[in-house]
């Protein structure tokens, strides 16, 4: 099976934001981490539309208001994922 073809480019990023990138990739190249941003960036889904849907309201609101709206939406994710259908482990003794 044939490799997709891969195009190689030259970019220059600002030192701090290489730095987040770098701090952000874990155990992944630097080169996985800026293209998988860059595709969810591309192809948007749910929890991406509502980011970009809040982003404006949040730059409006004071610093403190801003961490403290991002602390309860955090809260409310984990309420949701409580909550959320698990699947089953299959039992290992059997």
């Amino acid at each position: 099976m044939a490799k997709p073809t891969t195009h190689s480019f030259h970019t220059r990023l600002p030192q701090d934001l290489k730095a987040a990138l770098d701090e952000a990739r874990g155990s992944r190249s630097l080169n996985s981490e800026i293209v998988t941003r860059l595709r969810r960036s591309l192809e948007p889904d749910e929890a991406s539309r509502i980011a970009d849907a809040l982003r404006p309201l949040l730059a409006s609101l004071p610093a403190e208001d801003r961490a403290e709206l991002a602390q309860l939406a955090v809260r409310a994710a984990r309420l949701l994922d409580r909550h959320r259908p698990r699947r089953r482990r299959r039992d290992s003794a059997r």
